[in-house]
């Protein structure tokens, strides 16, 4: 079964280091489905693909 919708967010720690969040929504609920950091190979830098 899937987890239906999702949502990537990209946002930065005090420090710079990039975060990605994926989120979906629960009925009337946001819920965080995983953070991490990404990066090489996935990423080429935080808002591509590589």
């Amino acid at each position: 079964m899937g987890r239906g919708e999702s949502c990537l967010i990209v946002g930065f720690t005090n420090s710079g280091k990039p975060v990605h969040v994926v989120c979906g929504l629960n009925e009337n609920s946001l819920v965080i489905i995983t953070v991490y950091i990404p990066g090489p190979p996935k990423f080429k830098n935080p808002y591509e693909r590589g």
